[in-house]
């Protein structure tokens, strides 16, 4: 647990707002905080048997006794005014425990000022200590105190959430890699730069990996100094490599939090890094546990998110995909709101966007970096090293790999005679008069092969490609759903006609695409 807290801007202003609150004010207001210690604890009932004990909060306990017990003291002093009326007014409260039938097991005084004038802070703890007498554990709390225990108790949960989350993607990345070997994506070419920025510059430079590794160990080696771009054109395989890092960080060292968050689930306007923040981390499954969260909670959460974020030892992996899908990035001033969050991060970080979107705003992406436009004070105030790593068309060399990889994996069959036919177009380079450059991007050639095998080596295009392929996977899912682990289950009774089901389910997704396009100042996003 961690004191440095009290540095946070966040916890200078949350702290003075609280200590302007005095008497029932202040109790309510802090409420929603001894809820995350103790989810139990309720305010005592007016005039009640505990309200009268010197109690305004208590849980439940064990033979009538409370687990805790908390008494709010709203001054309306300042702290420096801070003398013998306030100390009477504790005096009273822990006088009228003593007397009372309510002994709780731990018993803390929480005061509306800091800790900064000692002798009040020794005079009511002197008051405190004969509690123990009574088997009362007794604790005094100023606001710092209790905003500290605040702050952990929410970078816990966060953490414990992030732990969740990580888990949940490594077994969605499992499931999905695990029928193709990962010895295909040492054999993606690409191209290597380093990355060099602080906030007077932004220095790509060309280099070679001086160990000649593949693209995945290049950005396996990512730590707290790292800042990793992975650009590339449609279909070459940013989003697989992407996801192969995750998978192989995960499960290389079980303490990384690898979160893998598409761009286009970043919100699609902002006011600042707060927004951002909170659709980076998973902050939203901490505030729904949380009852009746407030202001406060959800503004020191944004702090604290921050904070796993830029910590030297960050234990997450930050990696948001698809860049040039935000909605947030179409803005004026997009990368600016982005950059103004991740500017300070030391976590590790890996950004996947097309190279087209790369090169048209290129100088925006430094600038925002760099700190030189944004709507908060520039943070790009230290200086990173990292990789660009920019995927290339595959060769034929690769294109046969691949194909030897589907027919190993598929077993014995018919098919092996079509890839078979397939892969020799490849090694003469005779494919290109059926398919132009299709193989040489994974995700195309992932389509063709599908295709290959269930209607034979014929020509086709781009067009032409994604829709038979779509076609044929809402066919195979009528006709034949899997069983089992990872099972597709069937989308229509068997008694519906395929033909139709496929109709509908094509006139579906071209609404659902249609739905997915927006227009921001005159552009398409």
């Amino acid at each position: 647990m961690s004191n440095s807290w009290k540095s946070k801007s966040r916890f200078s202003k949350v702290r003075s707002e609280l200590a302007q609150l005095e008497k029932q004010e202040f109790a309510r207001a802090i409420l929603p905080m001894l809820k995350l210690l103790d989810e139990g604890i309720h305010l005592t009932q007016e005039q009640g048997t505990f309200d009268t004990s010197g109690i305004d909060f208590c849980t439940e306990g064990v033979a009538e006794r409370p687990r805790w017990a908390v008494q709010c003291k709203g001054f309306h002093v300042a702290e420096e005014e801070l003398g013998e009326v306030q100390v009477r007014q504790c005096a009273r409260s822990i006088s009228t425990l003593k007397k009372s039938n309510c002994k709780p097991l731990r018993y803390t005084m929480v005061y509306n000022r800091r800790d900064r004038d000692r002798r009040f802070r020794d005079r009511v703890c002197s008051m405190l200590e004969p509690l123990q007498e009574l088997d009362i554990q007794p604790e005094l709390w100023s606001l710092d105190d209790l905003l500290v225990n605040v702050f952990n108790e929410l970078e816990r949960r966060l953490e414990i959430e992030a732990s969740v989350a990580g888990n949940r993607i490594k077994e969605q990345l499992i499931s999905h890699h695990g029928e193709i070997k990962s010895e295909i994506v040492d054999y993606i070419p690409f191209k290597l730069q380093k990355l060099t920025t602080d906030h007077t510059q932004f220095i790509v430079e060309d280099t070679q990996d001086p160990k000649n590794r593949g693209a995945l160990d290049v950005l396996q080696e990512s730590n707290g100094d790292h800042f990793h771009l992975i650009l590339g054109d449609f279909g070459v395989g940013k989003t697989t490599l992407a996801e192969r890092v995750a998978l192989e960080v995960s499960l290389s060292d079980d303490r990384q939090h690898v979160l893998f968050i598409p761009a286009a689930n970043l919100p699609a306007s902002a006011r600042g890094a707060k927004e951002v923040q909170f659709a980076l981390m998973p902050v939203a499954a901490v505030l729904e546990k949380i009852e009746d969260a407030g202001r406060w909670i959800e503004s020191i959460l944004a702090t604290v998110a921050a904070n796993l974020l830029e910590r030297n030892d960050s234990s997450i992996v930050l990696i948001v995909d698809g860049l040039d899908e935000s909605q947030l990035l179409a803005l004026p001033n997009g990368f600016a709101y982005l950059f103004d969050c991740l500017a300070p991060v030391r976590a590790a970080i890996i950004l996947t966007m097309r190279l087209e979107f790369w090169e048209r705003r290129r100088l925006e992406f430094e600038a925002a970096f760099t700190g030189r436009i944004g709507p908060g004070k520039p943070q790009g105030h230290r200086r990173r090293r990292g990789n660009v790593v920019t995927l290339e068309l595959w060769n034929n060399r690769q294109i046969a790999e691949y194909i030897d990889l589907v027919s190993a994996n598929r077993g014995g069959g018919v098919h092996l005679d079509v890839l078979s036919e397939l892969k020799a177009l490849v090694l003469d380079g005779g494919y290109h008069s059926l398919y132009g450059d299709i193989p040489r991007r994974p995700l195309f050639l992932k389509m063709l092969v599908d295709l290959v095998i269930d209607g034979g080596v014929k020509e086709t295009g781009r067009v032409a490609l994604f829709l038979g392929w779509i076609r044929m996977k809402t066919r195979r899912d009528i006709m034949a759903p899997r069983t089992g682990v990872g099972a597709r289950i069937g989308i229509v009774d068997a008694r519906e006609v395929a033909d139709l089901t496929e109709e509908i389910a094509m006139n579906a997704m071209l609404l659902a695409a249609k739905d997915m396009w927006g227009r921001v100042k005159g552009k398409f996003f």
